[in-house]
């Protein structure tokens, strides 16, 4: 038929539509399931037949305006399969297709229809509807079979005694979950050769039951190896295909583990364990641990040592070279601690020795046995190298000590000597004289023996330290003695001729390969007299050498046993650098037969103490002061007895100088400063600005003088405090008038500096440009103009209006400027204020 399509103004337009006969298919049923799996939910579709009407090739829906349609599904062997629908099950059933859908609903409870397997066989599900063709897809073929029982495992080996694993996956897999519950029966073909458990805590028997609740496929069993050979599990359960397994029981194997190989003959007690398992192809280990069968007896290992006079074995039965040890049923290794049923090897004497272990009918693999080579601890010294300097010793923090190498001793005494005392000594401490050897108590459960090396003359040939001690091989180390070094240490390199004495050391040690310093410091040896040190001044008139007897050029200090340092005060008996005059010398330490490193030689340079300004370059305003900490000079000494500082202004018309920012500036100032002080406080004072700078000169006796930079600028002034919005109601606002020197764009004050003493006050007028908005009150008047005082020592006007300050008094909403002027002084953008008030 033609389809029309008109419209005014347009031509009309035509369309052909052919009606065919329509075709209907199904879809989503499974054509293979089981007699336990699941109904299958699947579904009718309508539309137009595609070639050879093998399927339905485009989906169309029932037309809207005439009723659903009817598809009529069948089973053509309901011993296999039924059809299930809301309305019951059987076959043939009917489900609809309602208008504006082309599929059945997709849901039993929705109106669906579901395959509901009931039994093994083949059947043809089939579905038509009236008028329209059943293409092939309309008829699914569905077979329908019992699940199979699987075993995970094809193949089992297991040892003959012992068991498998219960966590090494070996399950029955039901392959389906929805069975209600069933029992699963595992049964052994040949009960001589393998029973079965359904744990590793049970003793097997011919057959095992096991409950598999519905909703679970797993049916879990431990296999036993009873003799050796080959054999069948089956598993059955009712509706299930049965399933088997082959049983391969072998020869099982063992090994030894936890033996160490190397020990010595004070080393604790070894544990040993054996483990047993299935051995790997050439028998050199095992390639799965496997426990003694439950149900049997525990298997009896024996352990044997080839020379019981090396080492022998120690069970909490006997201690010998040969023992035996039980293996419980249920587990693959015998006991770990002798306490528990375990064995240990003991080291007896030096050897080597084969451990190895064996049970009746076991393989014996290569691991099985082990080789332990027992030897007598070694003594070894921390430091198998050690120099140390003619009449020093080493330190006791640098941990020089003979290692035992052994704690199980029971308390033992090291032997340490020196093969030639002429050169080298030896001592406990640091503080024990050297001597040619000394014994070293070592407690049970220590392995440490400390010593300390004294040098006694340096020499090219080596020294022998040997220790030794009963049941210990005998450890040595070399000691070389060489010529000692001396430093100085603490020593400044520049002073002045005011500064306090530097108190400094002189330290001894082993010189660097250049000599240019010590490369590692050592104490005078304990038991000798203390080492006399003298150190010079080259030039005694630039900086001489103080100690608690003596200030000259050149003076002696010591350096006791036991110290590395002379002392580091003079009252101690130290040194200490005492300045005199301008001009360089070199201080020098030297000891009689020690090198003197190139650290050894401090050059000193000696200054006159100059005067410094903390500030080089100052700005103050006109009529103000300097405020603020960090005025001051320098003086860069403290040790100068007492002096007068004089600072002066090289313009007192321009800025002046004062003690304190309480007094009024002059053209100088007198400052004393104490012994031990170093800090002459001022105070700069503005007189009038000027475009060159005024110098500031400090000086005093015995210093070099020093100078700073004074500007003088014009002085700005600028309202602090007063907010710019306020209300017609609210209380007065306080606010304040500051003067300082103003930043580089007029905006601010940089600096709030005080009204110089000396000078009046200063008189700042304060408008408002629309009183009726807001008038300025203070205690004197109220109105469009007041004036506030900023006295001398004070950078602001008062901060209330009954000290002397100023309000701002809002009257009615609007807008009005607050200005503040002083003369002379330049007001700054923040001297005005724009206020607005709001009711």
């Amino acid at each position: 038929t033609a389809f029309t399509a008109s419209g005014t103004g347009f031509n009309n337009g035509t369309s052909t539509v052919n009606i065919v006969q329509p075709a209907l298919q199904l879809t989503g049923l499974n054509t293979t399931t089981t007699t336990f799996s699941a109904n299958d939910v699947f579904q009718v579709i309508v539309g137009l037949p595609g070639p050879d009407y093998v399927y339905v090739s485009e989906y169309q829906a029932v037309r809207v305006g005439g009723g659903p349609l009817t598809a009529t599904i069948a089973s053509d062997n309901i011993t296999a399969g039924q059809l299930v629908t809301s309305a019951g099950s059987g076959s043939p059933v009917s489900v609809e297709i309602a208008p504006g859908a082309y599929s059945s609903p997709n849901t039993v409870a929705n109106g669906g229809v579901e395959f509901d397997p009931t039994g093994s066989g083949n059947t043809t599900i089939s579905a038509s509807i009236t008028g329209f063709t059943a293409s092939d897809a309309a008829t699914v073929n569905v077979a329908v079979t019992e699940p199979q029982l699987q075993f995970y495992n094809s193949t089992t080996m297991v040892g003959a005694g012992l068991q498998t694993y219960y966590n090494t996956y070996r399950y029955v897999n039901l392959g389906a979950t929805d069975h209600g519950g069933v029992t699963v029966r595992i049964q052994s073909d040949n009960p001589e050769l393998a029973l079965v458990s359904p744990d590793d805590n049970t003793a097997g028997t011919a057959f095992i039951d096991i409950i598999v609740p519905d909703g679970q496929q797993i049916a879990r069993y431990i296999t036993q190896g009873i003799a050796f050979g080959s054999t069948t599990l089956t598993a059955t359960a009712p509706g299930f295909t049965p399933g088997t397994t082959s049983i391969e029981v072998v020869q099982p194997a063992l090994i030894i583990a936890g033996l160490n190989t190397n020990t010595t003959t004070l080393s604790a007690d070894d544990p040993i364990q054996v483990y047993l398992g299935l051995p790997s192809a050439n028998n050199s280990s095992i390639v799965e641990y496997q426990s003694v069968r439950v149900g049997g007896g525990p298997l009896t290992a024996t352990i044997t040592s080839s020379d019981a006079a090396v080492g022998r074995l120690v069970t909490t039965a006997v201690s010998a070279g040969s023992v035996t040890i039980d293996i419980a049923p249920g587990s693959y290794f015998s006991p770990n601690t002798v306490v528990d049923g375990g064995v240990a090897f003991e080291p007896i004497g030096g050897g080597t020795v084969t451990i190895s272990a064996s049970i009746d009918g076991f393989i014996a693999t290569t691991a099985a046995s082990a080789d332990v080579t027992v030897a007598q601890p070694q003594l070894q010294f921390s430091y198998p190298t050690t120099t140390v300097g003619a009449g020093l010793q080493t330190n006791y923090n640098y941990y020089r000590y003979v290692n035992l190498g052994a704690t199980d001793h029971g308390g033992v005494t090291v032997h340490i000597e020196s093969s030639n005392p002429q050169l080298a000594l030896v001592s406990p401490d640091v503080n024990t004289p050297g001597t040619a050897f000394i014994d070293v108590v070592v407690p049970d459960g220590e392995q440490f023996a400390q010593y300390t090396v004294h040098g006694v003359e340096h020499s090219p040939d080596p020294v022998i330290f040997t220790a030794t001690s009963p049941g210990f091989a005998d450890g040595s180390a070399t000691v070389t003695v060489v010529q000692p070094a001396v430093t100085i240490t603490g020593l400044t390199n520049s002073t002045t001729t005011l500064s306090a004495n530097s108190a400094f050391r002189v330290g001894v040690g082993i010189p660097t390969a250049n000599n240019s310093s010590i490369a590692e410091y050592q104490a005078v040896r304990a038991g000798v007299n203390p080492l006399t040190v003298t150190v010079s001044s080259l030039d005694s008139n630039v900086g001489r050498l103080v100690t608690s007897g003596a200030a000259s050029g050149s003076v002696t200090v010591n350096i006791d046993p036991g110290q590395v340092f002379s002392p580091n005060t003079v009252v101690d008996g130290g040194v200490a650098f005492e300045p005199l005059t301008s001009g360089t010398t070199t201080v020098s330490a030297d000891i009689q037969g020690f090198v003197q490193t190139a650290q050894a030689f401090v050059e000193v340079t000696v200054e006159t103490p100059q005067l410094r300004f903390y500030y080089t370059n100052l700005t103050v305003g006109a009529g103000l002061q300097s405020a603020g900490s960090y005025r001051y000079v320098d003086l860069g000494a403290t040790d100068h007895g007492g002096v007068a500082v004089t600072i002066s202004s090289s313009n007192p018309a321009v800025a002046l100088v004062a003690p304190n920012t309480a007094t009024a500036g002059s053209a100088s100032i007198e400052v004393f400063v104490p012994d031990g002080q170093q800090i002459a406080s001022y105070v700069a004072q503005g007189v009038q600005s000027q475009a060159s700078g005024v110098t500031f000169n400090a000086s005093a006796p015995g210093f070099t003088p020093g100078s700073s930079t004074v500007n003088v600028v014009d002085p700005a002034l600028q309202i602090v405090y007063l907010s710019s919005t306020t209300t017609a109601n609210a209380a007065d606002l306080p606010f304040r008038v500051g003067v300082g020197i103003p930043t580089a764009n007029n905006t601010a004050i940089s600096e709030y500096q005080p009204v110089r003493p000396g000078a009046g006050p200063l008189t700042a007028t304060i408008t408002s440009s629309a009183p009726s908005i807001g008038q300025l009150v203070t205690t004197g008047s109220s109105g469009a103009s007041v004036t506030v005082e900023i006295a001398p020592s004070q950078s602001y006007s008062p901060s209330t209006v009954a000290s002397g300050g100023v309000a701002f008094d809002p009257q009615a909403s609007g807008t009005t400027s607050v200005n503040a002027t002083i003369p002379n002084f330049t007001p700054t953008d923040a001297a005005t204020v724009v206020v607005t008030v709001t009711p």
